[in-house]
């Protein structure tokens, strides 16, 4: 089943409320607003071990908090990752900068999902930047 294009900035109606994932027992509490995209990412572990393979995925949405990415690779919850954008699209300039997802980040995996079979990606990941 594809996925529906988003526009870089369609705004979430999620700002502040509580969330439920009931097949896995997942509760999120949101206190900012999300912003859907559909972005390119690299990830990988933040280690000093040099030969770590670098993961793609693609960002659903972000915040000024974090983001959720969905990605072929099982990243445990507590996993500190360096986040990139690889492909960022033309951007207004009347967009604030707190609007935009951040271009280089550290992040913390907070809680992990197994997506449907269906999908291209395995799993989805909701990640709490650490570099605020």
């Amino acid at each position: 089943m594809a996925r529906e294009k988003i526009p870089l900035y369609d705004l979430d109606r999620s700002h502040g409320d509580v969330g439920d994932d009931r097949t896995k027992g997942i509760r999120i509490e949101r206190d900012s607003l999300r912003i859907s995209t559909e972005l390119a990412v690299t990830c990988r572990p933040y280690t000093s071990k040099v030969f770590l393979r670098t993961r793609d995925g693609i960002m659903r949405n972000f915040s000024c908090n974090g983001s959720y990415i969905e990605t072929s690779y099982e990243f445990k919850p507590g996993t500190i990752l360096i986040v990139q954008i690889i492909s960022y699209p033309p951007i207004p300039a009347s967009i604030p900068n707190e609007k935009l997802p951040k271009f280089l980040c550290l992040a913390e995996v907070k809680w992990l999902r197994e997506l449907p079979k269906q999908n291209e990606r395995k799993y989805g990941i909701g990640l709490r930047y650490l570099d605020e």
